[in-house]
């Protein structure tokens, strides 16, 4: 599913939440909540059943919330839970489980899940993700987004191969060192690296280092890479 058809589907997620709301009708939230892979979906039901004070639907909360595989929604999970419950035991939020889904995502066949889990897995510093990220990253049938993001987990972890640690020589004070990046990255047609080198074209100080991204740029000779060439917005 394109990314613009995922906001659709949340949108009307959302607005199908807030017609059930004014229904009281719980038990249609509830199916929502079990249902939706948005967390903004799932987010925005048990916003609902919290206002709606729904105390009829504890039991099913207190499942959704053992498989729930988001901290934050795990603890609104909690919150609304304790909100009619005062007395109820929240048990503690499984890492393991959460790592697991991370994992999971990041192999599966969602992009933009994917890219969030890629993300989160530097977030929280997992070491253990450190051979699925550079799988990821690796492999050339992924979205440039996905190993990009991959890249960027691994630099964070401090475990990235050589070609994503050219990210963190882009970044370098030394302008001869990032125009080295730059170039490189287009010797490899890193297509994964478009974005960064776009930044640098646009925004780098140095204007020898924003021509070499722009050569790198042509090297690569991506869609991305040539629709930001052809702007002709940038002095070279």
């Amino acid at each position: 599913m394109s990314f613009g058809g995922n906001i659709v589907s949340i949108t009307q997620s959302a607005s199908n939440i807030w017609q059930l709301q004014s229904q009281d009708n719980v038990q249609g939230i509830l199916e929502t909540l079990e249902d939706a892979e948005s967390v903004v979906v799932r987010r925005r039901a048990l916003r609902a059943l919290r206002q709606m004070e729904a105390q009829q639907g504890l039991s099913k909360l207190r499942e959704l919330r053992d498989q729930e595989p988001y901290p934050e929604l795990f603890q609104l999970f909690n919150t609304v839970i304790k909100l009619f419950d005062p007395s109820d035991i929240a048990p503690k939020f499984s890492e393991t489980s959460y790592r697991s889904s991370l994992i999971d995502w990041l192999h599966g066949d969602d992009t933009e899940k994917a890219i969030d889990a890629a993300q989160k897995l530097g977030e929280i510093n997992d070491k253990l993700a450190v051979e699925h990220l550079v799988m990821v990253f690796q492999d050339r049938f992924n979205t440039p987004a996905l190993r990009l993001a991959a890249a960027e987990s691994l630099i964070k972890l401090n475990s990235a191969p050589a070609s994503a640690s050219l990210l963190v020589a882009l970044r370098k004070d030394d302008w001869q060192v990032r125009r080295n990046a730059a170039a490189i990255l287009g010797q490899l047609q890193a297509r994964w690296a478009v974005q960064p080198l776009i930044d640098v074209m646009r925004h780098d100080v140095n204007p020898t280092v924003r021509k070499t991204a722009a050569a790198a740029l042509r090297v690569i000779k991506s869609t991305q890479a040539l629709a930001a060439l052809d702007t002709g917005k940038l002095s070279l």
